[in-house]
Protein backbone atom coordinates (compact mmCIF):
# COMPACT_ATOMS: atom_id res chain seq x y z
CA UNK A 1 0.00 0.00 0.00
CA UNK A 2 1.06 3.58 -0.20
CA UNK A 3 2.33 4.58 3.55
CA UNK A 4 -0.77 4.41 5.61
CA UNK A 5 -3.83 4.08 3.19
CA UNK A 6 -4.17 -0.07 4.02
CA UNK A 7 -4.27 0.55 7.30
CA UNK A 8 -8.48 0.95 8.72
CA UNK A 9 -8.61 4.32 10.44
CA UNK A 10 -8.89 3.15 14.08
CA UNK A 11 -6.17 1.27 14.02
CA UNK A 12 -3.51 2.36 16.50
CA UNK A 13 -0.06 0.36 17.10
CA UNK A 14 2.56 0.15 19.73
CA UNK A 15 5.62 0.63 17.42
CA UNK A 16 5.62 1.56 13.77
CA UNK A 17 8.77 0.93 11.69
CA UNK A 18 9.10 1.50 7.41
CA UNK A 19 12.30 0.98 6.15
CA UNK A 20 11.84 3.74 3.52
CA UNK A 21 13.47 4.43 0.07
CA UNK A 22 16.72 5.90 1.22
CA UNK A 23 17.65 7.79 -1.62
CA UNK A 24 16.38 11.07 -2.18
CA UNK A 25 15.85 12.36 -5.66
CA UNK A 26 13.82 15.91 -7.05
CA UNK A 27 10.18 16.04 -6.46
CA UNK A 28 9.52 16.27 -10.31
CA UNK A 29 11.58 13.02 -11.28
CA UNK A 30 9.29 10.40 -12.75
CA UNK A 31 10.40 6.48 -11.52
CA UNK A 32 8.87 3.31 -12.25
CA UNK A 33 7.97 0.98 -9.26
CA UNK A 34 11.31 -0.65 -9.27
CA UNK A 35 13.32 2.70 -8.40
CA UNK A 36 9.87 3.73 -6.07
CA UNK A 37 11.35 1.23 -3.85
CA UNK A 38 15.14 2.46 -3.57
CA UNK A 39 13.85 6.11 -4.30
CA UNK A 40 11.13 8.98 -2.38
CA UNK A 41 11.04 12.14 -5.18
CA UNK A 42 11.14 15.08 -2.44
CA UNK A 43 10.65 12.46 0.15
CA UNK A 44 7.08 13.07 -0.55
CA UNK A 45 6.40 9.68 1.19
CA UNK A 46 8.46 10.34 4.04
CA UNK A 47 6.12 13.70 5.02
CA UNK A 48 3.14 11.76 4.83
CA UNK A 49 4.84 8.57 7.24
CA UNK A 50 5.52 11.18 9.83
CA UNK A 51 2.82 13.74 9.75
CA UNK A 52 -0.06 11.19 9.44
CA UNK A 53 1.51 9.02 12.32
CA UNK A 54 -0.75 10.56 15.03
CA UNK A 55 -3.53 9.01 13.61
CA UNK A 56 -2.27 5.46 13.86
CA UNK A 57 0.15 5.39 17.23
CA UNK A 58 -1.26 4.70 20.47
CA UNK A 59 -0.34 6.85 23.39
CA UNK A 60 3.39 5.93 24.02
CA UNK A 61 3.96 4.36 20.95
CA UNK A 62 7.19 4.80 19.18
CA UNK A 63 7.46 5.72 15.57
CA UNK A 64 10.76 4.56 13.35
CA UNK A 65 12.23 4.61 10.16
CA UNK A 66 15.06 3.09 8.85
CA UNK A 67 17.58 5.11 7.35
CA UNK A 68 21.02 5.45 5.24
CA UNK A 69 23.17 8.22 6.04
CA UNK A 70 24.64 6.94 2.82
CA UNK A 71 22.43 7.42 0.43
CA UNK A 72 19.85 9.69 2.40
CA UNK A 73 19.55 13.51 3.26
CA UNK A 74 19.46 13.48 7.37
CA UNK A 75 19.07 16.78 7.09
CA UNK A 76 15.52 16.76 4.98
CA UNK A 77 14.21 13.79 7.29
CA UNK A 78 14.95 16.24 10.37
CA UNK A 79 13.47 19.18 9.06
CA UNK A 80 10.62 17.14 8.03
CA UNK A 81 10.34 15.54 11.30
CA UNK A 82 10.16 18.69 13.41
CA UNK A 83 7.39 19.89 10.42
CA UNK A 84 5.28 17.41 12.16
CA UNK A 85 6.44 18.04 15.60
CA UNK A 86 9.32 15.66 15.70
CA UNK A 87 12.80 15.28 16.17
CA UNK A 88 15.19 12.69 14.94
CA UNK A 89 17.20 10.82 17.43
CA UNK A 90 19.73 7.90 15.77
CA UNK A 91 19.07 4.83 17.97
CA UNK A 92 21.38 2.34 16.50
CA UNK A 93 24.46 2.47 13.52
CA UNK A 94 25.66 -0.06 11.08
CA UNK A 95 28.84 0.63 8.89
CA UNK A 96 29.06 -0.45 5.47
CA UNK A 97 30.87 -3.19 5.11
CA UNK A 98 31.87 -5.06 1.53
CA UNK A 99 28.30 -7.11 1.35
CA UNK A 100 26.80 -3.98 1.90
CA UNK A 101 28.46 -0.93 0.94
CA UNK A 102 26.35 1.82 2.82
CA UNK A 103 25.42 2.35 6.24
CA UNK A 104 22.32 1.68 8.28
CA UNK A 105 20.67 3.42 10.73
CA UNK A 106 17.80 3.23 12.90
CA UNK A 107 15.71 7.05 14.03
CA UNK A 108 13.37 6.87 16.60
CA UNK A 109 11.09 10.19 15.65
CA UNK A 110 10.14 11.35 19.32
CA UNK A 111 7.56 14.42 19.94
CA UNK A 112 9.05 17.48 20.65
Amino acid sequence: GDVYDPVPPDERFDLIFWNMPFGFVEPDRQLTPLQRSNLDPGYASVRRYLTEAHRHLADGGLLTLGFSMDLGRLELIEELAAGAGLKVRIARSADAVPDRPYDLRLLHLLPG
